[in-house]
């Protein structure tokens, strides 16, 4: 009964004007079929008429004002929802994208040779809390992959994160290490984009404003280092010494405290390696992918 009344309510109001139009000209018709109109008449019929069209444009005139308003709020919710879907869709393809950098890293490394491999046994905990990570090394394909959330968490923080590897654009660097390693040099390429996808993968987890730098020796280094918090009296530095036969390779730590001399020596060893590098502030993939393949002419 309620929905009823609220219903004819409803009704009633948009349906106004029409009716009381409608209610006007039936009267008039009424009346001039009953008694008919005289000349005196005329004015108050024209009044009634004028009257009429008035009372129309008005209704016209709200009813347009009121559908406007409903036009607009409803594009304005559409280009809401239509932001968001946007939105959405490039988060997607952003996660779609790193996914398909992580299955690459993960094929080209079950695939490529084992060979080249830096794996320091070093506590997440350290990595995850340290302020500065220096880090050096021939290709840091395996090492690299192993630590890529250790190491976004850790520039999540604002650690200060260095990492050198080989130039990719440096022939004679891939034609030496091929003739060290024993290896195709084919193997060489594999290696080392499987580092670049790994770098790719740490840039894409970085937060907005957040970058680390990668530095690109200009010739192949005879050891490995990671370096976290050198300015600290609890640093810490791994080193391993590269050989060509792998059972004879040596990893050994030095302490900034214990080991006061030789854990500087290490320290500026990777300050003057970084300066002979060329250097690149990494921000985001693309930035990867300029970096290694701009790298430096061959000398």
């Amino acid at each position: 009964m309620k929905s009823a009344i609220a219903g004819g309510l409803r009704f009633l109001r948009d349906n106004l004007v029409d009716l009381a139009t409608v209610a006007v000209a039936l009267y008039f018709l009424i009346k001039g079929q009953i008694t008919g109109f005289s000349s005196k008449d005329v004015p108050a019929l024209l009044s009634v008429v004028v009257g009429l069209i008035g009372l129309n444009s008005l209704e016209l005139f709200i009813d347009r004002q009121v559908r406007l308003r409903k036009i607009t709020t409803t594009v304005e919710r559409t280009n809401s929802s239509t932001d968001g879907v946007a939105v959405g869709i490039v988060a997607l393809q952003q996660q779609v994208r790193t996914l398909g950098l992580s299955v690459s890293a993960l094929r080209l490394g079950a695939s490529a040779t084992q060979l080249l491999v830096e794996r320091p046994e070093v506590p997440r905990e350290r990595i995850m809390h340290a302020e500065k990570i220096y880090w050096s090394g021939v290709t840091l394909r395996s090492s690299l992959r192993q630590q890529l959330h250790d190491l976004n968490i850790a520039i999540s923080h604002g650690a200060d994160v260095r990492i050198l590897i080989i130039d990719p654009c440096k022939v004679r660097l891939k034609d030496e290490l091929t003739f060290r390693e024993d290896v195709k040099y084919e193997y060489i390429d594999a290696i080392l984009k499987s580092t670049e996808l790994n770098l790719q993968l740490l840039a894409s987890g970085l937060q907005q404003g957040s970058s680390f730098h990668l530095g690109l020796h200009r010739v192949l280094p005879s050891y490995g280092m990671l370096i976290l918090d050198p300015d600290d009296s609890d640093g810490v530095c791994y080193v391993e010494l590269y050989h060509p036969e792998k059972s004879r390779q040596t990893t050994f730590v030095v302490h900034a405290t214990a080991d006061a001399a030789w854990f500087r020596f290490f320290v500026d060893q990777f300050d003057a390696t970084l300066r002979r590098s060329e250097v690149y502030r990494i921000s985001t993939t693309l930035d990867v992918e300029n970096a290694v393949k701009r790298g430096a002419p061959d000398a």
